[in-house]
């Protein structure tokens, strides 16, 4: 919710996420299920939704991640179904080692060996 001095002026609300299988994203009832839990915890003056928009996540069966050098020196990295920002920092870590052979804090293979080790330790 977007707020100033005379109130809330915008709204974002949403979303669902439907896993392995094909979801009626636009459907309004889904709209109606999410604004009458809005309505229990805050009061607006209009309830009108002005847009709508909606994604969809690509999802590579039995991997988060995706990795290519489809030409020398030209290196693909992406972390998809919808788990992109969770892991970008991992995921850019582990691709620049294994590019570069060297960490972007300097600290080197061995050192990036041991940040995904004790990551894996605590999963």
């Amino acid at each position: 919710l977007c707020q100033n001095g005379v109130g809330i002026t915008k709204g974002t609300i949403g979303g669902i996420l439907a896993a392995d299988m094909a979801c009626d994203i636009d459907n309004p009832l889904i709209d109606e299920l999410i604004l009458r839990e809005l309505r229990r915890m805050i009061e607006l003056p209009d309830w009108t939704i002005a847009e709508r928009w909606h994604g969809v996540y690509l999802k590579l069966p039995g991997a988060c991640q995706y990795t290519a050098e489809p030409e020398p020196g030209v290196h693909v990295a992406v972390a998809s179904g919808g788990c992109g920002m969770t892991l970008s920092f991992g995921l850019a870590d582990e691709q620049w080692t294994s590019w570069e052979g060297d960490a972007p804090d300097g600290k080197g293979r061995e050192h990036a060996g041991a940040r995904r080790s004790a990551a894996t330790a605590d999963t």
